[in-house]
């Protein structure tokens, strides 16, 4: 409360001194702290947890891939999302359980909207389709 009321004396000072808006950016003022809060926050909750479906099913694909992919996908390399998100192609690093070495993998999604409508491999060659 005494904040308020010494905050309050203050800024009337400065308006009976200075005839102006006590808000105004002036060498290391402030400006009126409420408008810059409140756009700050809108755009924080606009970005936030608003992730495109393009994003999603480049999630979706990747998740989908390791999970199809055996004895494990090593690792992601690349991956490349259609401008509407509705073709997702991967392409990483997976281990060859008969050869115990490490190839190369690649795999492409197609979606409709946000549903998983076919899953392929397109390399190594010897994954057969919809696996």
């Amino acid at each position: 409360m005494a904040l308020a009321a010494a905050l309050r004396h203050h800024l009337s000072a400065r308006i009976r001194r200075n005839h102006e808006n006590p808000y105004k950016l002036k060498g290391s003022e402030m400006r009126r702290p409420g408008t810059m809060v409140i756009a700050a926050t809108f755009v924080a909750a606009l970005v936030s947890g608003c992730a495109t479906v393009a994003e999603k099913n480049t999630d979706q694909c990747e998740q989908t891939m390791q999970a199809h992919a055996e004895p494990a996908l090593v690792s992601v390399t690349h991956i490349e999302t259609s401008p509407d998100g509705s073709t997702v192609t991967v392409s990483g690093k997976m281990e060859d359980q008969r050869n115990s070495t490490v190839v190369s993998a690649q795999a492409e999604c197609r979606f409709n909207g946000k549903s998983l409508s076919s899953f392929r491999w397109l390399a190594p060659t010897n994954r057969g389709a919809g696996q």
